[in-house]
């Protein structure tokens, strides 16, 4: 009896060992079909795992539909399994197919499964929005770019997450896809957006662009070349037209600058801010003239801007300022020949600049800069009464 019984334990413990050995593709299958994606990503993960069954491209194709049904679970109860469902699940879908050079087995299947997967990765992407996790949602569309490369809102999605995300290498990829698709996918895009905000200007990608490559990557003359490339498509942008203008100026290309600054205003003949910046240019070319007029044209734009009557009264007045430098490097023999004339046409500067820092302080009281300037001029030109004024409001902002 003894020896019975010894031998009938032996049995039952091979037969036990047995059914685990022959845990097999099918059993994270029948766990997948049960919605049961906890255990099914964990036996299919072990299946894999046995040398036995991971040159099998069942196990592989059954891998990428556990991984798949993780990304599509739009509970968010299994889609925090795995921080990158759609990545295993493509990775599987391949390898079955790598396992299949006759293209037997579950190669087809395994072909489709990769076509299907835009959707779960879509769905991936959202829920992983809904619950604030910025990078799930970064690898979610971008892996539904990745599948459908035309497609434009996985991409501009992937590339705000980027953004987000800090992740500098993918987010200049993305901008640099955003601003290569045709004007045409944005119109077909937008048109079917009821609200402005969700709408995507491809502009406003060609300017994110410029100031990437301008800002982080340091690249003066690759961020020149994207101007250019985005003026040929929005030769109306501004903000691409200002950053054009300032890279000429850095490399002190005023000639090109000029011709920049003209189309400028050309383009966009009631923005004040370009024919600022066509009278800087003016300037640094020594053309004072056509400067002058230029900043004249600013204020008639708008009289009471404060931007535009700087510049013009910061013109004259640094005309005069010059010419009271020269005065006060004279010695006392050149300043008795000539230092009395040279005063008198400092103070001209000084009175065409008065009325435009007058109205500076007008419309926009007591700013010490503005004030500064004031009491400078008042000096020069005599004024006591308002100098005294100017000053007593200096103090009672530095109280």
């Amino acid at each position: 009896m003894k020896l019975h019984h010894i031998v009938w334990t032996a049995a039952i413990s091979t037969a036990f060992s047995l059914q685990v050995y022959a845990q097999g593709p099918e059993s994270a299958k029948i766990e997948l079909d049960s919605k049961k994606l906890d255990k099914a990503k964990e036996t299919i993960e072990k299946v894999i795992a046995n040398p036995k069954h991971a040159v099998k491209s069942k196990s592989w194709y059954y891998r990428g539909l556990i991984y798949t049904a993780i990304a599509s679970d739009q509970t968010g109860v299994y889609s925090s399994l795995d921080t990158d469902p759609i990545g295993k699940a493509q990775e599987s879908f391949k390898k079955a197919m790598d396992l299949e050079p006759a293209k037997k087995g579950y190669y087809k299947e395994s072909e489709k499964g990769l076509e299907d997967l835009y959707t779960p990765a879509m769905s991936f992407a959202i829920v992983c929005y809904q619950k604030k996790d910025n990078m799930g949602a970064m690898k979610g569309f971008w892996a539904a770019h990745k599948l459908k490369p035309t497609e434009l809102q996985p991409l501009a999605y992937a590339t705000q997450f980027a953004f987000d995300n800090k992740d500098d290498a993918l987010y200049e990829e993305g901008l640099t896809k955003l601003t290569a698709m045709p004007v045409a996918k944005y119109d077909e895009y937008n048109k079917a957006q009821q609200k402005e905000e969700g709408k995507f200007k491809k502009a406003n990608y060609w300017e994110q662009l410029a100031f990437f490559v301008r800002d982080t990557k340091k690249d003066a003359k690759r961020t020149e070349e994207i101007c250019k490339a985005a003026l040929k498509e929005f030769p109306e942008q501004k903000t691409i037209q200002s950053i054009l203008l300032e890279m000429y100026g850095k490399a002190g290309n005023y000639d090109a600058a000029l011709e920049a600054a003209k189309k400028q205003t050309d383009t966009n003949p009631k923005d004040l801010k370009a024919w600022q910046n066509l009278g800087i240019v003016y300037e640094k070319l020594g053309k004072e003239a056509e400067a002058l007029e230029t900043y004249k044209k600013c204020v008639q734009l708008e009289p009471n801007n404060i931007d535009a009557n700087y510049s013009l009264g910061a013109f004259h007045f640094n005309k005069g300022a010059a010419v009271m430098k020269g005065v006060g490097e004279m010695d006392m023999p050149t300043y008795n020949k000539k230092g009395k004339a040279e005063e008198i046409k400092a103070g001209a500067f000084f009175k065409e600049a008065l009325p435009y820092f007058e109205r500076m302080n007008s419309v926009k009281p007591n700013q010490s800069k503005t004030l500064l300037v004031l009491i400078q001029i008042y000096d020069v030109l005599g004024m006591k009464d308002k100098k005294e004024i100017a000053s007593k409001q200096i103090d009672a902002l530095d109280k």
